[in-house]
């Protein structure tokens, strides 16, 4: 039986967290949850505990969804964009 690191723990947590934002098109909040996902690769990758396989899976399953999201990208840009400075 292999155990999860926190760091991987954490990573899966929060692709999770950008896919439940993704599937309500929440765009501010997979903007924020982005941010955090950045930040649990990085522990996850300086982890030395880390289980390889797993990381690379769950990047899969990361990278997945970003595509996912910029295959939509063109029908939601104004959504993106935000407001605009005048």
């Amino acid at each position: 039986m292999n155990l999860v690191t926190a760091s991987q723990f954490s990573l899966a947590r929060t692709r999770k967290q950008l896919q439940e934002a993704f599937k309500s098109k929440d765009w501010q909040t997979i903007r924020d949850v982005d941010r955090l996902l950045a930040q649990s690769l990085n522990e996850a990758f300086d982890d030395s505990n880390r289980d390889t396989r797993a990381l690379i899976e769950e990047l899969e399953r990361i990278v997945s969804i970003y595509g996912e999201m910029v295959a939509c990208l063109p029908a939601h840009a104004g959504k993106l964009a935000g407001p605009r400075a005048e």
